[in-house]
């Protein structure tokens, strides 16, 4: 570098100032538009430290030009539209099921002001849940019904108002790791129940799962992947744990044996 110091490169502020006067603050946040500028100087100073152009020669016009092509890159969202030409219709990946042109009306209308939970008729605090039980209800035919983020989020709440405290089989097939770093036996330990761990990890028959019926008082825990493992409509009837039952729409539903 020698007689051309990394001060005489052009100022963050200067180059702020330019920013401004093309307009910059009218299409970009603020905050954006200080950190491209920022970047763009940086860049200059690290390419002339690794031998590159001499700061006499970096002009306010490059800096400029730098920080416009910045802003370009970053401000546009990350989330775009795609063509899922792969071949898995359900693609985790690419967002999964797209939603049908009603479900995205009714995105659009809980976006803004809604009532969420709010009661129309009388103005007092409501439930979010009253907009979708009696869905899930009919869907299902289940008693009760409630929405909850994720998979995980719905084992732990079955769990917990089924098995607190008793016993859980799951096949060792079954006792896998999903989306998340969410581990199945961890799940069932914050559910408060005991797993018992039936079969292999790539057989199990349902002679494992009556060898533990004496014991075992809680439900046979179905998991999000079952790949070759316990599935607890197969064992319907044969334990005297809770028994799944088929519910409208193929759901499953777990209600005392002998239920329909």
């Amino acid at each position: 570098m020698g007689a051309t110091p990394l001060r005489q490169l052009p100022s963050v502020a200067r180059v702020l100032q330019r920013l401004e006067a093309e307009g910059a603050l009218a299409d970009y946040p603020r905050a954006l538009v200080v950190a491209c500028a920022r970047d763009a100087v940086d860049r200059a100073r690290e390419g002339l430290r690794a031998g590159g152009p001499t700061a006499a020669t970096v002009s306010v016009e490059a800096l400029l030009a730098d920080a416009q092509a910045l802003l370009a890159e970053r401000a546009p969202l990350s989330l775009a539209r795609a063509v899922n030409a792969t071949g898995v219709i359900v693609h985790t990946n690419l967002g999964r099921a797209p939603l049908c042109v009603p479900a995205r009306e009714a995105v659009a209308t809980a976006a803004g002001y809604a009532v969420l939970e709010v009661d129309p008729a009388t103005g007092d605090r409501g439930s979010r849940q009253r907009h979708i039980g009696g869905l899930l209800r009919a869907l299902t035919g289940a008693e009760a019904a409630l929405a909850v983020n994720n998979n995980a989020a719905a084992v732990v709440l079955a769990l917990s108002a089924l098995a607190r405290g008793r016993e859980v089989i799951v096949s060792r097939g079954e006792l896998i790791e999903i989306g998340g770093s969410f581990r199945i036996p961890d799940i069932m330990a914050a559910s408060g129940c005991r797993l018992v761990e039936v079969g292999t990890t790539n057989k199990t028959y349902l002679r494992s799962r009556a060898d533990r019926r004496d014991r075992a008082a809680g439900e046979g825990a179905p998991q999000q992947f079952r790949g070759r493992g316990l599935c607890p409509r197969r064992l319907a009837g044969r334990s005297g744990c809770a028994r799944p039952a088929e519910g409208r729409a193929g759901a499953v539903r777990y209600g005392q044996r002998g239920a329909g």
